[in-house]
């Protein structure tokens, strides 16, 4: 009877630990980690996407990957800080819109009213209102250090989720 109560006391011990990672550490955090950072946002009904197509002309010496790279490490974080919203970039793999000069850019509202916040579309408009003239304030030199990088044209348009 000890025999099998100490088997299954074993049995059990082993069923809770964690097989070692190959780099050493503990699996059992890492996959933790590893499923955290793999969440997906997915939409909701009255979500507001706004869908740009920026078309990219580059300063000399710049590349698009530089252009990209500062989207993603510099204005994105700026927007976030300064206006609250979360914006996603990337290059184009297949379609009718690719083209060398060209990345995606989407920014994602809860509701169209959160977008308004900082915009005058509620009466019509698309400039900044008070709110957004004050974040822009700040995040301007952001804006002018990429323009040191390329020309920009922003072609947009937000759809809400239905």
């Amino acid at each position: 009877m000890k025999n099998i109560i100490f088997a299954s006391l074993l049995l059990s011990l082993a069923a809770c630990q964690s097989p070692p990672s190959p780099e050493g550490g503990d699996a059992g955090v890492a996959n933790e980690a590893l499923l955290q950072s793999n969440t997906t946002k997915l939409l909701d009904k009255g979500n507001l996407v706004s869908i740009h197509t920026i078309t990219v002309e580059l300063k000399p010496n710049v590349t698009m990957d530089q252009v990209l790279d500062f989207y993603n490490t510099k204005w994105a974080p700026a927007e976030e800080q300064y206006f609250g919203w979360k914006s996603f970039f990337g290059k184009c793999l297949h379609g009718t819109e690719c083209a060398e000069n060209k990345l995606l850019w989407i920014t994602i509202f809860n509701t169209a009213a959160d977008r308004d916040k900082y915009f005058n579309m509620a009466t019509g408009g698309n400039d900044l209102n008070e709110l957004g003239e004050k974040a822009w304030t700040q995040f301007a030199p952001t804006n002018d250090a990429l323009l040191q990088l390329a020309t920009i044209q922003d072609d947009w348009a937000d759809w809400v989720i239905k």
